[in-house]
Formats: structure tokens, sequence, C-alpha cells
């Protein structure tokens, strides 16, 4: 099994049924797999070094967790579950990380802060990039659903791909998390500053933190203490000690469920971190994935998804979306 390559085809339901106990019921595949897409990465000489190092980190870390899984099945009710399955229905790669927006990103933020501040106020940073992106505004976050039924209407009704995550349980962080915080001030540095932090971040990593002043009074780089300074308008007593490979890798985040589409899909989150260019970025990205579920046959999965009550109906959010699928239906 590859994390990258694994394609699974399924035309029915039970195809689907199918891919998902084969799955949960070989967990030590699932490590192996991540094993063998960032020991890849970590080799391929036409990726930068600095690229290749992180992957090497990446590449320890999945060894070192791959000596603690063996539990029974993901689904088990008698397992200690290694992983979560998450499923992501659309493009993994957010668009504000590709060519020709990532220049914008401080910009539109800093915009739709403003404008929207009756809206966004009181809200957390990542609480404040989960409602902007639930309102379709670009960010640096990749919705999930932990619902694979949900996620299959959905890839119904897009590119036909379902992507499946297996996340490490320890690894699923909150929503009001130290590093959730972190990655979620990004937005507000500009493109610049972000690549500063990039590079002081990588060049920090084998010493796992950032370089400080004497006593620890404040960062030598002037974007990690930037970044500081942010984090500590939410939280005041944060620590200095910022992990710099914290801002580099994805994070995993299961917000609070404070919408109706939030709760209806069992919705989480990517929170894509630091990297050097967009092709950087969705590399990271494709390799958090485990494998592909692609529909052979769309039309007959949403008749089938149809007879489980599973519809444009149930999966509508709010008056507006409702009317719509009466109007198309009726």
């Amino acid at each position: 099994m590859s994390a990258v390559k694994d394609r699974i085809k399924i035309s029915d339901i039970s195809g689907l049924i199918k891919a998902l106990k084969a799955l949960s019921e070989n967990e030590t595949g699932i490590a192996d797999a991540y094993i063998e897409a960032y020991r890849e990465l970590s080799g391929n000489t036409e990726l930068s070094d600095r690229e290749r190092d992180y992957y090497s980190a990446m590449l320890e870390k999945k060894l070192s967790f791959a000596q603690t899984v063996g539990a029974p099945g993901l689904f088990s009710d008698d397992a200690v579950r290694s992983y979560r399955l998450f499923f992501c229905p659309t493009e993994i790669m957010p668009d504000i990380l590709t060519y020709g927006m990532q220049a914008k990103e401080d910009r539109i933020y800093r915009n739709i802060s403003v404008e929207c501040a009756a809206q966004l106020k009181g809200l957390s940073y990542f609480d404040k990039l989960v409602a902007m992106q639930q309102n379709g505004c670009p960010v640096r976050l990749t919705e999930l659903t932990s619902d694979p039924l949900s996620a299959l209407y959905h890839a119904c009704k897009n590119n036909g791909e379902v992507s499946v995550f297996a996340v490490p349980v320890d690894e699923c962080a909150a929503g009001g998390g130290d590093r959730a915080l972190m990655l979620s001030c990004l937005p507000g540095f500009d493109l610049t500053a972000k690549r500063w932090l990039y590079e002081a971040a990588v060049n920090s990593m084998p010493a796992g933190r950032f370089q400080q002043l004497k006593g620890g009074s404040r960062y030598l780089d002037e974007t990690a203490e930037e970044l500081y300074r942010r984090v500590t308008t939410e939280k005041p007593f944060f620590k200095r000690d910022i992990d710099p490979f914290d801002l580099l890798k994805p994070l995993f985040v299961i917000p609070d469920r404070t919408t109706e589409r939030l709760a209806l899909r069992g919705s989480a989150f990517i929170l894509s971190g630091l990297s050097a260019d967009a092709d950087e970025a969705a590399r990271k990205l494709i390799a958090e994935r485990v494998s592909v579920i692609r529909t052979d046959d769309p039309e007959n999965l949403l008749y089938e998804l149809s007879l489980l009550g599973i519809n444009g109906l149930s999966m509508s959010n709010g008056i507006s979306q409702v009317s719509d699928y009466f109007k198309s239906t009726l």
C-alpha cells in the first residue's frame, strides 16, 4: 500500500465498505504506507536539501510511531485505536496556497477581518479561519469529514475522488491548542515575512528551537519574535519554546462543532504550515494521504446513497441550500 499511489475504484457502496474494512483491519499496513512515502520523499534528490530534511524528520516520527501500532482494528470496540480516518471529497490543496494566490493571503485575511469585524468579533485566530472557510473565503484549511458516506456524496458531485487520511489519535489537535494557534497566526504575515520565517524554521529544525537572546528575553529572528508576540495576544502566558518543526508540518484539527455544517459533516481540518512554495505545500499534504477512493459510477452511487437518506436535502446547510434543493427537484 502506498500513501500516494494507492487508488481504489468503487461503483457501489459495498465497494466503499470493503475499502474501509481493508483499512480498518490493516493498521500495520497504514504505518508501512506512510513510512514508504516519507522514505521515498527523503531520498528524492530532485527536492531541495531543506525539504528532504523535513521528510527525514517525518520518517523518523513515522518509524517511531509504527512500533506502537498493532491493535486489532480501527473500529473494534475492544481495540486501542492507533488511527482515526478522515475523508476529503474535494481538492486537498487550499486555493490560497497555490501559485498566484500565496502573495495575496495576508491582504485577503486583513480585508475580510476588517470588513466582517462584527461577524468575527470575539473569535480565536483558529475559529476566525474556520468562519472564513465556511463562508467561501480562501484560507489555509482543508476541510475533512469523519463520515465516509457524506464524503462519497460530495465526491460524486465534484471530482469523483475521496482522499483518505489515517491520523494518529494523539495527533488530532483541538482548535484551542497551541499548534493550531501558531499556524492560525500565519495568514497575518505577508509573503516576505512567511518566507523569512520558513527559512528560520528550517535552519532551526535540527536544534528543535529558535535561538534566543541570553536570558530568553526574545528570539533572535525577528519574524519568530513577531509570531510569538501575536500568539501571546490570545494566550498571554504562552511559553517561549516554539518548536520550528511545528510550523512546517500540516496539523489535523478537530474544531468545536459550533455550526450546523460542522456538526452535520463531523468536520475536521488540515491546517497547513509553512512551505517554500506551492509544490512543497502540495507534497506535504499528499504524503499525509493514505489512499484515494475513485467513484467509477457516480450516478449509481448517488442512487444508492439516496436509498439511505443521503441526498441534496440531508446534505444541505441552511435555508438557501434547502431552497436550492427543492427548486431543482420539485
